[in-house]
């Protein structure tokens, strides 16, 4: 860890925000009440993740980090949506346990998947279509999830997952994004005011 640490030139300061997101789940309860703390804990406990594995594969471009954090958020959201259930029985309430919230994160989570995609284009050839199906098969997730539409409907369904047929499928279209990818000429975007909520307490150009 500290040998990829010093050679990809990862901030202590990473690491230390992870180590923060993790220790705050072995609280007796959990418990955010608010949008900021949502995305402050998604960034700690997987935007980080997302951030070390952009450097790690040597993405230079500041934008493309943030995009990168950006996955890393999209998919922690996806896990809080399907696990909210799961979650209150040991005390971890991130969003509230009602149909709307759990829309409403999903809903955010599209945005922060759809920020990351460009991003991708600057991950080298060899790694950029394995990232392409992972982030379409999590969102996935997000789409099963909304399809129960109900909170009673969602209750019953425990643990959302995408089956093997759905994968394959993901597969086949992220190729399509990768072909995407190659013609597109847009620049690397990210969610400037999700951004500048997490900012008030992580300076991201500290980490990247």
């Amino acid at each position: 860890m500290w040998d990829l640490i010093d050679h990809h030139l990862i901030s202590i300061k990473i690491i230390e925000d992870l180590f923060d997101g993790v220790e705050s789940d072995l609280n007796k309860k959990v418990q955010l009440n608010n949008k900021k703390d949502l995305l402050i804990y998604s960034y700690r406990v997987a935007g980080t993740v997302g951030l070390m594995m952009a450097k790690i594969l040597n993405v230079k471009d500041d934008n493309s980090m943030r995009s990168a954090i950006d996955l890393g958020i999209a998919m922690q959201l996806t896990n809080i949506s399907r696990d909210v259930v799961e979650d209150s029985k040991i005390n971890r309430f991130y969003i509230k346990n009602d149909f709307k919230t759990i829309s409403d994160t999903l809903a955010l989570a599209d945005l922060f998947y759809k920020s990351s995609f460009i991003a991708i284009k600057e991950i080298p050839f060899k790694f950029r279509f394995a990232i392409l199906i992972a982030r379409r098969v999590y969102k996935k997730i997000g789409d099963k999830i909304l399809r129960t539409k109900n909170i009673e409907n969602y209750n019953k369904a425990g643990k959302i997952y995408v089956n093997n047929i759905t994968k394959i499928y993901q597969t086949i279209l992220s190729i399509f994004d990768l072909v995407t990818l190659f013609v597109t000429k847009q620049k690397s975007g990210y969610m400037n005011n999700e951004h500048f909520l997490i900012s008030e307490e992580i300076d991201f150009n500290e980490r990247i």
